[in-house]
């Protein structure tokens, strides 16, 4: 029986590297999931060793990752792990979040994320009481670290974690789909912890501008809708967090 189930969500790659993610997968042991939203790229030849699932169309992040979360739980896995087209995966990496899991009792868990240009880290955040985000650096920590929300890419959640909480809201499509799950994940009492042992390299992809004395992230038009759409959706449906959209 397969331990493990890792789903990676493409969308137009400009590189091979998660061809890589999938050869250090399956040299852990553990069975690769690949969900294509691909419209333009050409699919992919030679599937050996893994699944590859494609429609031809952008269906968003939460359909794909919906998508691979079903297909791991037909395979009756005990653990789903999920990771981005851009994300760095090691042998390091999966071992130690595999090794959280089992060793501490948890049943959710990520990395430290940092981004593969600067090196910086990308905080994860917990909630406070008035609902604003706070930013929670974990590289010099030594132990879990409990939060709220992490980015979804490199997380690792046990089988019935997926059993109370539920899957990821496809009609957010794209932007703040982890932001929401995690969200569920709190409401339901499962805590999210991050591993500061397992380090993982990723690239947002996010353009920043200098303005005067504030750095902004700078996204397209339709980019930006999503995230103004999505946030006030959050915001309408009670999740109980204060957002800013720059």
């Amino acid at each position: 029986m397969i331990r493990a189930a890792i789903v990676i969500v493409l969308f137009e790659p400009k590189t091979d590297n998660w061809k890589l993610s999938v050869d250090t997968i399956l040299k852990c042991g553990y069975f690769p999931i690949i969900i294509d939203n691909s419209e333009i790229s050409p699919a992919i030849g030679d599937t050996t060793g893994f699944m590859y699932v494609r429609h031809n169309e952008n269906r968003g992040i939460a359909w794909a990752q919906n998508k691979g979360i079903k297909k791991a739980l037909e395979m009756k896995v005990d653990i789903i792990g999920f990771f981005d087209q851009d994300s760095m995966i090691s042998v390091e990496l999966l071992s130690k979040l595999m090794l959280a899991l089992e060793r501490d009792n948890v049943s959710l868990v990520a990395p430290v994320s940092y981004d593969e240009n600067s090196g910086e880290e990308y905080p994860s955040h917990r909630i406070s009481k008035s609902g604003k985000l706070q930013e929670i650096f974990c590289q010099s920590q030594s132990n879990l670290v409990p939060v709220d929300i992490a980015i979804s890419s490199g997380t690792f959640a046990r089988r019935e974690v997926f059993d109370k909480v539920g899957f990821f809201n496809e009609g957010l499509f794209i932007d703040f789909v982890d932001i929401e799950w995690c969200l569920k994940c709190k409401k339901n009492g499962v805590q999210l912890y991050i591993i500061p042992e397992a380090k993982m390299y990723h690239s947002i992809g996010e353009i920043k501008k200098q303005i005067g004395p504030f750095v902004v992230e700078v996204h397209s038009p339709y980019r930006t809708y999503y995230k103004i759409r999505n946030a006030l959706l959050l915001l309408k449906d009670g999740m109980g967090v204060k957002f800013s959209f720059f």
